[in-house]
């Protein structure tokens, strides 16, 4: 729910201060490092020197955009069921599952017939229910394969998730082991971090350091004097508390929304500490009461190992 979004800000604090109620300004918002605030203070001041409406458009194309994914989530709940098989056919009938259950197959006939916005939405459907979330040029793989490939054909995308062309079908399939890769994310070092303390991560290719600024109020997190924590590549089932966030999120669901895939997204460091993840590359989490974790790129190291430049 959305309430606001057709409201400006200038309306907005008109209503407060009518009614005598004050508010707080988040520093961060006038920031020009953030993207979101360039396009707030820069790029749309500047497209509204040509459409001074562009705002109030903006609101209406948001609110025609739910109303259409409305109607695509219903209308793919009714197509689904009906198009997309469940794993691979067998002899005698039926079908069997595939790797772990994570396999799925459309009758490319069947798919040549609808409207290429319904193939489009149908494809994207069946591989969010595999994990994948594949963009526009991967969906257009996906379509091509199905539509004009040719029985053996098959298509690698990002994130393990794998198409292959048969004579009717074009079947879906992701977490199939690759040689080699499954191997190389096992092997993966784990740092131990004594705190407070540091570490160079050649692996992960950075410079850690965990600072303990009041350790009784931080006691909560280890019951030890000078507790250890384990820097580590993140692993299917961990869960991270985003700031700002009401409950935690899997890691896997942060790095699809980061858009992290391929051989990057099979090393990721997390930091690990009384059975918690304190911190993450990449985001911002709840933080821990007098806990301080700063990473930074490990370059331009001295002897020691540290970098030149440390950023938090």
């Amino acid at each position: 729910m959305r309430p606001l979004l057709a409201a400006t800000r200038a309306e907005v604090e008109a209503y407060l201060g009518a009614i005598g109620q004050p508010w707080r300004e988040d520093s961060s918002n006038r920031h020009p490092a953030f993207a979101r605030n360039r396009i707030r203070h820069e790029l749309l001041p500047l497209l509204e020197t040509w459409n001074p409406q562009l705002r109030a458009h903006l609101a209406q194309m948001a609110s025609l955009a739910r109303d259409e994914e409305a109607y695509w989530h219903t209308e793919l709940l009714r197509l689904a069921p009906h198009l997309l098989l469940p794993g691979r056919p067998v002899r005698g009938g039926g079908r069997a599952s595939g790797v772990a259950g994570n396999a799925l197959a459309i009758e490319c006939a069947r798919l040549a017939a609808l409207p290429p916005a319904t193939q489009r939405r149908l494809l994207r459907h069946a591989a969010a229910q595999l994990g994948a979330q594949p963009d526009y040029r991967a969906t257009e793989s996906l379509r091509r394969l199905a539509l004009a490939g040719a029985a053996g054909q098959k298509l690698e995308l990002a994130g393990g998730f794998f198409a292959e062309r048969t004579a009717r079908e074009l079947r879906l399939a992701a977490g199939i082991a690759v040689p080699g890769r499954d191997a190389a994310k096992e092997a993966v070092r784990e740092y131990s971090v004594v705190i407070p303390g540091e570490i160079a991560a050649a692996t992960f290719g950075l410079w850690v350091r965990i600072e303990c600024a009041n350790p009784p109020a931080a006691a909560h997190l280890s019951p030890e004097a000078n507790p250890t924590a384990t820097l580590r590549n993140w692993k299917p089932g961990d869960r991270v508390r985003l700031r700002y966030a009401s409950a935690p999120r899997k890691v896997k669901e942060v790095l699809e929304r980061l858009r992290v895939t391929g051989s990057e997204r099979n090393v990721w460091p997390v930091l690990e500490l009384a059975g918690r993840i304190v911190w993450m590359k990449g985001v911002e989490l709840e933080p821990e009461v007098g806990l301080t974790v700063i990473a930074s790129p490990l370059c331009a190291a001295d002897a020691t190992g540290a970098p030149a430049d440390r950023r938090q």
